[in-house]
This record gives C-alpha cells, structure tokens and sequence, in this order.
C-alpha cells in the first residue's frame, strides 16, 4: 500500500509538472493525455475543453486514434458519453464494447477496447472539460487511485492556464490598444501641430489685412481731405475769378488795404453789408483765416505777389505815359467818361473827383 501511494504521488507530481510549462490548451491536453495514457494500461483517449458562452464540449487532443477513425469532435450537454459525463459532473464508463464500436490500432495488429471511461474536470462547481479513455481491460486499484488523486489536480492546472491566457489575452489587447492610442496620439500632434502653424499664419495674415486696410483707410482720409482742400481752393479760385472777371469784386493793389466788392460777393464770402460794399483787406484776410488757413495763406502769398508785380508794371507804364492831357468823351447827359483800365479783361464804373464818371477795372 506504501509503495502503490508512493507510486501514485510520484506519477502524480510528474505529470502535473509537465502540465505547468504548456503555453497553450492544444499543449495541455496533449501533455495530459500523453504522461497519463500509459501510467493506465495504454489505449486511447481524447480531451474536450468546454466552451460556455456555447455550452460545446470542443476536441483539442487525442492520443492513439487510428487514421480514418470516424469520431465527433465535439459534443453539446447530454450528448454521447462525453456529453452526459459533463452534464452529470460525475464519472461514466461503458463495458462490454460491441465489436464495431471502436478499434484500437498498432503496427502489429488492431482489437476492439474493453472499457470506455469519461471523468470531468471540475473546478468546484464550474465544469471546465472532460478526459475520455479507452482501454482494454478496467483500471486496477493503483490506476483507480492514480485518476482520483490526478483528476483534481488536472482540473487546478487547466484553471490556472485559461486564467493566464485571458490574462495575456487582456495584456495583448491592452498593449495593442495602447499601440494604437500612442500612434493616435502622435497623429494628434501632428495634427495639432499643422493646425498650430495654419493658425500662426492666418492669424499673420488677418493682422496683414488689417494693416493692409489700415494704410487704405489712411490713405482715403488723405485723399479725401486733398479733394476737399482741391475743391474749396478751386471753388474759391473760381468763384474770386468769376466774380472779378464780372466786375463785382476788385481788390486794388495800390496799398491802400482796401477793396471794393459787391452785394453778391459779400453774400458768397460772408460780409457784413454795408452802404458801399467797401472792405479793409485785413479783415477779409481775417476771415478767410478762420474759415481755411491753408488757403489763407496761399491767398496772401498770391495777393501781395500780385501787388508786387502790378505796382512795378505801373511803374514802368509811368515812365513810358505821354504827359499831354488826353481828351475825354462826351457822354449821355453832358458827362465826361475816360476808360481807366486797372488789369486786363475787368472794368467796373467809377465817379471820378470832378463830377465825371470813368470805368475801373
């Protein structure tokens, strides 16, 4: 008895240890089936992993089946053997196999197996797979005792490796996730980064346009006020030169700082009327100042080289001028006009001292 559960533990301890380096459920069951079989006696056998979300009994290795053997590889609760052992969580066998039932094969001949034996491997109440054997002749006490010890330890090893693959499974799934979140992350940078640059160079050409219409803008006020300026020096050149050219405006330049205007050039250049429409030249200066600075300056500038220039021609008129009195003409009314003419193209009408009346231009 010593020596049956010394066997017993040894053959237990070996076979386990073989079932703690498989790195796959196909190597787990072959492992098993191939330490376990001749410890029984030989014969063959078959593995089936049980597959809950589908509740299969799924064939992962076997272990002396002979080439052109018909058998199922998989089986649902209740169905076959395997299928009742699962459902039943308990051993089943079957003795006294008929003879088409199932041969087993060698090189030096084939016989039909005595005995077909199922045990599940459970761990507590969760049903994980089943070990189905065939033999030829039933299992003495050291192999009864052998499958007892095992068969718990089997189920162990078989829970530790599924924990393990899922395990890595998730690792995998976990690091190709990561994989794929660290090339979606760079990609994001990229992206970020092109969007960065896209930003910094419209955000360069929004300030661009905006110094662009800054300098349009400037430039509008700067024309706008040259057209204003243009217009009101060209309105008042305009208005000076019609207003003379029709006689209601003289500005004599003989120094006296007067001038002679009318009732229509005080109404457009804002005098005060008055009895003979007669103006000092600085206060129309004045005037103009207020209104247009610029043009008051320009005006004065015009006007004193105007006076410069007439007084010197008069000068040189004085010398040339015949000294014999010239003779007048009889007017309407027993009246002397003399035809005065102050500067080209403008005449005017003026009483003359000595009750005549001449034109001035």
């Amino acid at each position: 008895a010593i020596d049956e559960q010394r066997w017993v533990k040894t053959s237990a301890s070996a076979l386990i240890g073989e079932l703690q380096v498989a790195a796959s459920l196909e190597e787990f069951g072959q492992r098993l089936l191939s330490g376990l079989m001749p410890l029984l006696g030989g014969g063959t056998a078959a593995f089936y992993i049980f597959e809950e979300p589908t509740s299969t009994l799924r064939r992962l290795a076997a272990y002396g089946l002979a080439p052109g053997v018909e058998t199922a590889a998989s089986f649902g609760l209740g169905e076959g053997l395997v299928g009742q052992c699962a459902q039943d969580r308990a051993p089943l066998s079957l003795d006294g196999l008929p003879p088409g039932y199932l041969r087993i094969s060698s090189s030096l001949g084939a016989a039909t197996p005595g005995r077909v034996f199922a045990s599940p491997l459970l761990s507590k109440d969760t049903l994980l797979g089943v070990i189905e054997t065939a033999t030829f002749r039933s299992f003495d006490s050291r192999q009864q005792a052998l499958l007892a010890e095992v068969t718990p330890l089997v189920a162990m090893s078989l829970e530790i490796l599924q924990r393990n693959l899922r395990t890595q499974e998730l690792l995998d799934w976990t690091r190709e996730q990561s994989r794929h979140l660290e090339q979606q992350k760079e990609e994001l940078q990229r992206s970020e980064k092109r969007l960065l640059a896209q930003t910094d160079e419209l955000l360069a050409q929004q300030e661009e346009l905006h110094q662009q219409r800054a300098r349009l803008e400037a430039s509008e006020i700067e024309l706008r006020a040259r057209g204003e300026q243009l217009q009101r020096t060209n309105f008042q050149s305009d208005t000076a030169l019609e207003l003379t050219s029709a006689g209601y405006w003289h500005v004599p330049l003989d120094g006296s700082g007067w001038y002679n205007s009318s009732e229509r050039a005080a109404g457009i250049f804002g005098d005060i009327p008055n009895r003979d429409y007669r103006y000092r030249v600085d206060e129309w200066a004045e005037h103009v100042r207020e209104g247009d600075e610029e043009a008051w300056r320009v005006t004065m500038d015009n006007f004193r080289l105007q006076r410069r220039l007439r007084l010197q021609a008069a000068r040189r008129r004085a010398r040339n001028v015949d000294p014999r009195p010239r003779q007048g003409r009889q007017g309407r009314g027993g009246h002397t006009y003399r035809h005065v003419r102050r500067h080209p193209g403008h005449h005017r009408l003026q009483a003359a001292p000595d009750g005549t009346r001449r034109r001035q231009g």
